[in-house]
């Protein structure tokens, strides 16, 4: 529990003993959020934290967001009853492990767990501005060389995160060979909200039909021009939406890689 963290914090974290966090402050649409959901842990914000729940048995309902603090015997052993669901559902996901992004009636669609290099690090761990130089031998270094991954052609595509982008697809697609659309920021920018404040949570909507309207619009212009277009950022994993991306035409989805098997399940069910 804290009354705030940091992005660099959260990822920091040793995973194997955080079972969840609680903040006083922060907003559901943080990048802090967003990690906590990356790496399956769950968390509350926005939560009047006490200083006499210091030492008391707690429970977090990452689903319904609550928070239940020295919860009776009765309510303790029916949330054990609702983890132990939630686990043997998990189970029943890893039989998905290997078989194929395939719907029902053929349709195949690009499912990785891939992450993005995130630049803002390079700064949040220095004591001091990162020297062009500096930043540049970040890029430079490619582990994958070292784990002895053969590389092949590398494509160059951009990033699609703010309506202008969005309006100007159709020419961006003439320069590079594929579009990934940031959709978190799309969302924020498309409906001029900052995601980062609590107090607007209940106006933040990403399943707004501008924001889907402008997705339709970057699909429909990077086919016209011959390059593949791909979902990144949090809609990727939202299976509510996994039926709209394959009717978009959508390439590629990127998710975490705890939401792969989700995800594979929702579009393997999908006619």
């Amino acid at each position: 529990m804290a009354d705030d963290l940091a992005p660099s914090e959260t990822v920091q974290m040793d995973k194997s003993k955080l079972l969840a966090f609680v903040t006083r402050l922060g907003s559901s649409n943080s990048h802090t959020a967003i990690l906590a959901r990356t790496m399956g842990i769950p968390a509350l914000v926005g939560v009047e934290i006490s200083e006499e729940w210091d030492g008391k048995i707690g429970i977090v309902d990452g689903y319904e967001g609550k928070f239940l603090v020295d919860p009776e015997m009765p309510v303790l052993e029916e949330f054990f009853k609702i983890k132990a669901a939630d686990d043997e559902q998990k189970e029943l996901l890893q039989t998905l492990k290997g078989k194929e992004n395939i719907t029902k009636s053929g349709q195949k669609i690009n499912l990785y767990g891939i992450g993005l290099f995130r630049s803002e690090f390079l700064y949040l761990e220095s004591d001091h501005y990162p020297t062009e130089d500096e930043q540049f031998q970040a890029y430079k270094r490619e582990e994958l060389l070292q784990e002895g991954f053969k590389l092949g052609n590398v494509e160059e595509g951009i990033m699609i995160e703010t309506p202008a982008a969005a309006l100007m697809s159709d020419e961006l697609a003439k320069e590079v060979d594929f579009f990934s659309i940031g959709t978190n920021d799309l969302t924020q920018y498309t409906l001029a909200i900052d995601r980062q404040n609590a107090n607007l949570d209940s106006f933040y909507d990403a399943h707004h039909p501008a924001v889907l309207k402008l997705i339709q619009m970057i699909t429909d212009n990077a086919h016209v021009a011959g390059i593949w277009v791909g979902i990144c950022g949090e809609l990727g994993a939202d299976t509510t939406l996994t039926q709209t991306f394959l009717d978009m035409g959508i390439d590629e989805l990127s998710v975490s890689p705890g939401c792969i098997l989700p995800v594979r399940k929702a579009i393997r069910e999908t006619e």
